[in-house]
């Protein structure tokens, strides 16, 4: 999957067919919202059927989705469409993906904080009917990742205090 995520190659991705079951596993990342482990049908009306003619939006969006292409609809457009961006978002690293007529994928990186910073509105990319628009998160630095680090040993420290001063209380 990552090596997808970097390359957005479509072509080193399986091909779904009709009855394919895809698994999505649980993981502890995915918040405190309740969800059943069933299996979601939607209703035939949340279905897409004609997908070709449509712009998909995914990553660190506010509603990944497909969405009806508007003659001239910009990529800022499109991202509005779709909810905005999330505020992990690296908005200096936006992947355009277009499927050329020869079957192959030509990807185009843009910087959007480049264009909204200059107030370079009019040059913003055009976003047409089949392209893919992939929004993903912000790298980490180093600094986040020594505070983060920091936080969840200072946390992991009061768990293990705290457990000791019960032990030690329950004892007494």
């Amino acid at each position: 999957m990552f090596t997808f995520l970097t390359s957005t190659d479509y072509n080193i991705l399986p091909k779904l067919k009709s009855k394919d079951i895809i698994i999505v596993p649980m993981t502890p990342l995915m918040g405190t919202v309740k969800r059943s482990l069933g299996a979601w049908t939607p209703p035939p009306e949340r279905l897409e059927t004609d997908t070709e003619d449509k712009i998909r939006v995914a990553g660190r969006v506010g509603n990944p989705s497909l969405i009806e292409p508007i003659k001239g609809s910009n990529l800022l457009d499109i991202l509005i469409s779709a909810g905005g961006t999330s505020s992990d978002a690296d908005l200096q690293h936006i992947f355009l993906v277009k499927k050329l007529k020869d079957g192959k994928y030509r990807t185009k990186v843009v910087d959007l904080k480049k264009y909204i910073e200059d107030k370079n509105f009019q040059d913003i990319p055009y976003v047409g009917a089949g392209e893919t628009i992939y929004v993903p998160e912000k790298r980490k630095t180093f600094l986040y990742k020594a505070w983060r680090g920091s936080i969840d040993f200072l946390k992991d420290m009061m768990y293990l205090i705290s457990a000791f001063t019960t032990l030690y209380l329950l004892s007494r």
